[in-house]
């Protein structure tokens, strides 16, 4: 009974192993479409990031008041640009995580 029974729980891991490998692909073609926009609205400076983190978009509206003052508009541009790259792995840590149903894949998302 016992061979019987951890033959049937190797059968069901394999199963879930499966499971978990189409949801991983689905979750991939998912994140290659993301994208995140961040907006620092009091400066007039928007990035967007896509999901394998390339900068698909950096705009500066025509009347920011950083327009004049290019030192500070590299460090509003910067951070806005960390803030989305920031919030696209934290977008991406959990479809990862709900693709694999919470198993913890050593080096998958890390």
């Amino acid at each position: 009974m016992s061979l019987f029974n951890n033959m049937k729980d190797m059968m069901n891991m394999a199963a879930k192993a499966k499971e978990i490998q189409a949801n991983l692909r689905k979750a991939q073609e998912e994140i290659q479409k993301m994208t995140e926009t961040l907006t620092d609205g009091a400066n007039g400076v928007s990035v967007t990031v896509s999901g394998d983190f390339f900068v698909t978009d950096i705009k500066v509206e025509a009347n920011s008041p950083l327009l004049a003052q290019p030192d500070a508009l590299e460090k509003v541009m910067k951070d806005t640009l960390n803030q989305a790259i920031s919030s696209m792995k934290m977008r991406i840590q959990a479809r990862m995580k709900d693709a694999t149903g919470g198993v913890d894949i050593p080096g998958l998302m890390g």
